[in-house]
């Protein structure tokens, strides 16, 4: 199943989701989306405009009593109320279901959903929780990612101001650019790897993860605790 939608706008937020993301850039202030999945996945996906900023997001990810599941691991839902359990991920693992939600469904597969968004060159793009690959072609303005588990964010080249934050065995890569003022924060196995330059930065990392710039111009602070990383190369 797909559906579209187009906006005009220069914000947008994609968070709490299962999918592959594919962001690229066109001479346009419009946002366009196109998300394909199976039914159920799109039914539960929720684009919609507010205060000026674009949201892509999972329907029941506030609703009460509602379940959402991903990856391949053997689980035991026991579903009590009118919520909803949503399942989506890897093939593998067995379920089991037990009770009466107003709505079950289960997807497998590695791409159960995936998103091809066009946006303008300067926004400011937010990306929180989405468990899959995201990847987003050369932009400028705000960029706040977060990510966890084993996802991945890959930004092709990006100018302005970006805060990232990493944990579990995730990844975010920012492999050209300008960044005005850096906030960067990685704990668990997770790495952030920066090839540009910062004017200012602010550095953390905890646990086993990793954080590598290219430089760092002006100010520095930077905090490691565990067995962390952080290498400015250029220093």
């Amino acid at each position: 199943m797909e559906t579209k939608k187009e906006f005009t706008g220069s914000a947008l937020t994609i968070k709490a989701l299962t999918a592959d993301v594919n962001i690229n850039t066109h001479d346009s202030q419009k946002i366009l989306i196109s998300a394909k999945g199976p039914k159920a996945v799109i039914e539960n996906l929720d684009i919609f405009e507010k205060n000026g900023r674009i949201f892509i997001q999972s329907k029941n990810q506030n609703t009460e009593n509602s379940v959402t599941l991903f990856g391949n691991e053997n689980c035991v839902i026991v579903s009590e109320g009118n919520g909803n359990v949503i399942m989506s991920g890897n093939s593998g693992g067995n379920v089991v279901i037990v009770g009466s939600g107003s709505s079950i469904s289960v997807t497998s597969g590695n791409k159960a959903l995936s998103l091809e968004i066009l946006i303008p060159k300067t926004i400011n793009l937010s990306i929180k929780n989405v468990r899959g690959k995201v990847s987003v072609a050369e932009i400028e303005g705000k960029l706040n990612a977060m990510t966890s588990g084993s996802s991945e964010i890959v930004v092709s080249a990006f100018t302005g101001d970006a805060n990232l934050q990493a944990s579990g065995s995730s990844d975010i890569k920012i492999k050209a650019g300008k960044i005005n003022e850096l906030d960067a924060q990685s704990s668990g196995s997770a790495d952030i790897h920066i090839k540009a330059v910062a004017e200012t930065a602010k550095l953390k990392a905890s646990g086993n993860s990793d954080i590598r710039i290219i430089d760092v111009l002006g100010r520095l602070r930077e905090k490691t605790s565990g067995s962390a990383d952080i290498t400015v190369i250029n220093d």
